[in-house]
């Protein structure tokens, strides 16, 4: 019998009602408890596919989001009955949300005369069922990932028809997805972390930066400030136009890379390398150098820190030409009054 013809006899075959061993070995490659929350209904993968058909339109996976985020609370209600829960048969005995949401489901079954849709669903749920048991005596309520989810599905949506690199951005949208975020970096943090990155703080360390204004004594310190902060606003121009057109998704793998390569190894050598004439300016000495190198890396790994745990913003790196000039202005007098001019670019 060909592979097709074994499909559709799985089709129509009745579903039984498999025994659960809690002890089974669990090979979901994310948190099973999230896995099992937003994907036992409809995969990601297999959502992805149908959008991928064109049989589905913006309003239709919107309805279907819709759907699964409605009855995913029936999963932590029916955790010794998931098997029935999975059903995919055409026999509906649901009430309800979760019969409303399996008969959007066997519609989008029916509709696919490959079956792939129906076994990506039931691949995926073949190892969920080995992962339930992540659920005994466990409950998580987080409107923040409902909403996360949310909107991946609405990036996957446009990357599917902006033939992007489906399986990357997949990949990158799980892993965000099902991370564990820490709960106690504030909001305050976020941003400060934003104008860091937007003034060049992965560069030079800002502070120390400001610092260091004052040990400069050259004769023509303002055109000196003036060609360091166009060096510096360089890669930072580039990089907030390369991701001004991205998903937040992708704006925060830019600016992960940027990071990284904000060093003395990185690949951004033409504003280390005016990093380094404001070192010769002040005059350092080998001890501040290491302790400034220190900092630095201190600064840059924090920036990661946050931006890892960062689930939402509307820009993560910003630049016009007036914050370049209000930022010489600033470092050229160092006054509360030119540093909150700064500051308002960000509010």
């Amino acid at each position: 019998m060909g592979f097709s013809r074994l499909l559709y006899s799985a089709l129509l075959s009745p579903i039984t009602t498999p025994h659960i061993e809690y002890t089974d070995p669990c090979t979901l490659r994310y948190d099973p408890l999230k896995v099992i929350l937003y994907e036992s209904y409809i995969p990601i993968d297999a959502l992805t596919f149908k959008i991928g058909t064109g049989k589905m339109n913006k309003n239709e996976v919107r309805g279907i989001v819709d759907s699964i985020l409605d009855v995913k609370k029936n999963i932590l209600l029916h955790v010794d009955n998931a098997a029935k829960v999975f059903n995919l048969s055409e026999t509906i005995n649901e009430r309800g949300p979760m019969k409303n949401f399996l008969i959007k489901r066997l519609n989008l079954i029916q509709s696919d005369e490959s079956f792939i849709f129906k076994e990506l669903i039931r691949d995926k749920q073949d190892q969920i069922l080995k992962c339930i048991g992540a659920l005994k005596g466990k409950a998580i309520h987080d409107p923040m990932l409902d909403k996360q989810y949310r909107q991946m599905i609405g990036r996957i949506y446009e990357a599917v028809y902006e033939n992007l690199d489906i399986q990357e951005t997949i990949n990158r949208e799980k892993e965000e997805l099902y991370r564990e975020y820490r709960q106690d970096i504030p909001k305050s943090e976020f941003t400060r972390a934003r104008i860091a990155l937007s003034l060049g703080s992965s560069i030079f360390y800002l502070p120390e930066l400001v610092n260091l204004m004052e040990k400069i004594n050259l004769k023509d310190k303002n055109r000196f400030v003036r060609d360091w902060i166009n060096t510096v606003f360089e890669p930072i121009e580039k990089l907030a136009i390369s991701t001004s057109s991205k998903s937040f998704i992708e704006q925060k793998h830019l600016v992960k890379e940027f990071i990284k390569n904000s060093t003395e190894t990185g690949s951004s050598n033409i504003a280390f390398e005016a990093r380094a004439g404001i070192i010769r300016a002040a005059n350092l000495s080998v001890e501040q150098i290491k302790e400034l190198s220190s900092k630095q890396n201190a600064e840059n790994l924090r920036l990661l820190e946050v931006l890892e745990n960062m689930r939402e913003a509307s820009w993560i790196v910003k630049y016009n030409k007036q914050i370049k000039e209000d930022m010489i202005t600033y470092l050229m007098t160092r006054q509360p009054e030119d540093k909150k001019r700064v500051l308002n670019h960000f509010a």
